[in-house]
């Protein structure tokens, strides 16, 4: 879902990406199909992993709940892990937190969602439930692709060709977003300067990359 949520998820890259989880989807429908008593390949809407909206739940129901859903989920990938400052080995959990939420909010609803491939691969496989499919990944697209958008401002991480779209998030131009040190203020300041940045000597080493007389060795 990054990957699409991401507009620098425009790339060879990110289509690596989205490729490679949706064989992990269909691989994994694969599986259930010859694993668990009961399933097989092309077995319809009773198809293990298969998703169906709740009782009583529209069409447009149905993409408001995969539209928030996505959205939260992307959010805090890109809050906890992407956008700088990021929190390290504490952001699986938070990701892991709202992913769980998201299940438990949306289960009665929408099953639950969430990603694209998570739908699409069982669907692939037992061929159940096309005409609602559709539905789930276009609101799960529009969701993680509002989350890309809204992170601009907010971290300034997107694709450099969409700086003209983007100028108040250009992570591009703005190396300043996420420059709490002292250290990173200096080196930030001297890059603009110089246009490079410095090499600390082993004094500035040791005193945390600036020298005794406060300032940075350049790169010769």
């Amino acid at each position: 879902m990054a990957a699409l949520g991401n507009a620098a998820g425009i790339t060879v890259a990110g289509f690596a990406y989205m490729f490679a989880q949706l064989f992990g989807s269909i691989f994994g429908s694969l599986l259930i199909a010859g694993l668990i008593p009961g399933s097989y390949v092309g077995m319809g809407d009773k198809g293990t992993g298969c998703f169906a909206p709740g009782d009583g739940v529209t069409k447009g129901m149905l993409f408001g709940w995969e539209l928030i859903l996505a959205f939260i989920l992307v959010s805090t990938v890109y809050a906890c892990a992407i956008g700088a400052p990021n929190f390290g080995n504490i952001a699986p959990l938070a990701v892991g937190v709202s992913l769980a939420l998201d299940l438990m909010a949306g289960a009665a609803y929408s099953g639950g969602g969430v990603s694209p491939v998570r739908v699409l691969g069982p669907a692939i496989v037992f061929h159940c439930n096309w005409n609602t499919a559709w539905v789930y990944m276009l609101g799960e697209m529009t969701g993680g692709a509002l989350a890309g958008a809204l992170a601009c401002p907010l971290y300034g991480d997107h694709a450099e060709w969409l700086d003209p779209f983007f100028p108040w998030g250009d992570k591009h131009h703005d190396k300043n977003v996420a420059c709490h040190s002292a250290v990173c203020r200096e080196e930030t300041r001297y890059q603009q300067e110089h246009g490079h940045l410095p090499l600390p000597t082993d004094d500035s080493a040791r005193n945390g990359g600036v020298s005794k007389d406060g300032d940075l060795t350049t790169i010769v």
